[in-house]
């Protein structure tokens, strides 16, 4: 472990020390790492947590989720490429919900969460009173949960940060129900849509709502297909 510590990482990949299925150890471990970067989250005012690999799945997450709740240091979570679904997700956003006001940011990407596991995450990010970011990349985003999302940024959630990348499955009617919400939401600064098929008529709901919002800093579209009739409305909102 190096001399300065800047947060805690934890790799889940195909290490066996980490990875059998006595889970509880996996607890302990969180646990330790934690309790060790004690003096370090004062300095730095950083706890990350990272679960990286298809090791990573729903059998594991129910202990993750326990030491989540158990530890409460934890303002930064990220998950990539792990094979846990909606059972999972659900079990993870008890844990979310738990840690409301400690969690600055959420990075979910290459999982499949589906339309519900989406939904629970995004119900316990409900009621935050400090800012935060959620990255959901390539989590099987769809026009459904989309919605769910649209209803978080309608609450008043502080929400600065969103990045709903590699969303083949949402078009033009979830981009809509984002549209809306966006005129909302009064301190979302970064919008990320990267590899969404908005198509032109999305990118005219979507314009509509970027001209009653002038929170909106960053917006990103790289391969989203808006065509030259999105850019025109873009360049209008």
């Amino acid at each position: 472990m190096s001399e300065k510590l800047q947060d805690l990482f934890l790799r889940v990949r195909r290490d066996k020390h980490l990875m059998q299925d006595r889970c509880e150890a996996f607890t302990r471990c969180v646990e330790f790492a934690a309790t060790l970067l004690k003096e370090e989250k004062e300095r730095t005012g950083l706890f990350q947590l990272r679960l990286l690999g298809p090791k990573f799945d729903d059998r594991h997450i129910e202990y993750v989720a326990e030491g989540l709740v158990r530890v409460r240091r934890f303002n930064q979570i990220f998950l990539m490429n792990c094979s846990f679904r909606e059972s999972g997700a659900k079990i993870l956003a008890k844990a979310i919900k738990e840690n409301n006001e400690s969690i600055e940011f959420i990075g979910i990407s290459s999982c499949k969460l589906g339309e519900e596991g989406i939904k629970a995450i995004t119900t316990a990010l409900k009621g935050k009173e400090k800012s935060f970011g959620v990255h959901l990349d390539h989590v099987g985003m769809s026009n459904a949960s989309a919605s769910a999302l649209a209803s978080l940024l309608r609450s008043g959630a502080p929400l600065v940060f969103l990045s709903l990348s590699l969303a083949p499955d949402m078009d033009s009617r979830g981009i809509q129900e984002l549209s809306r919400a966006l005129r909302k939401s009064p301190f979302l600064e970064a919008l990320s849509l990267q590899q969404v098929p908005i198509s032109p008529f999305g990118m005219i709901s979507l314009s509509d709502s970027l001209s009653s919002n002038t929170r909106l800093k960053d917006l990103v579209l790289d391969y989203c297909c808006i065509g030259d009739i999105g850019i025109i409305h873009l360049a209008e909102g």
